[in-house]
């Protein structure tokens, strides 16, 4: 993982950073070039918090079992995995999503403005049946 001199890597594995999308308390979400396939993905990293061997590589075993089982959903409420794995440079751990464009529930409850109540009851219908959908393959 090479880095720009403004701390944002210029690529991830094989996939070549656009901008930050998002972070949290593990990782960042980049908007990231695939080159081998031409498209536009988002790009979560992970950085794992734990320390020692053993706790890393079960944290990994963990990450690429769900990351596995997450590329096996197919549902219209659950973002496509398209690839996982660890950066050989920097030995990050990555998934690549489907790049999604749209709001977030943060915009779209921005400065504590509510939802109108059809508008919150549809968004956690989809919600429920994505994961529904998602318990329901295990």
């Amino acid at each position: 993982m090479s880095e720009s001199p403004v701390g944002v890597p210029v690529r991830v594995g094989r996939y070549e950073v656009v901008r930050e999308l998002g972070r949290g308390a593990m990782g960042v979400v980049y908007e990231a070039r695939d080159p081998a396939l031409g498209r536009t993905i988002a790009l979560k990293t992970i950085h794992p918090a734990v320390t020692g061997k053993q706790d890393r590589e079960a944290f990994e075993t963990r990450f690429f079992t769900e990351a596995r089982i997450a590329a096996g959903l197919q549902h219209p409420g659950i973002v496509v995995v398209h690839d996982v794995g660890r950066d050989a440079d920097a030995g990050t751990l990555f998934i690549a999503l489907e790049h999604l464009k749209g709001k977030t529930l943060a915009d779209l409850t921005d400065g504590g403005r509510s939802l109108p109540w059809r508008e919150a009851a549809r968004i956690v219908a989809q919600v429920g049946r994505a994961l529904h959908h998602a318990h329901g393959h295990g």
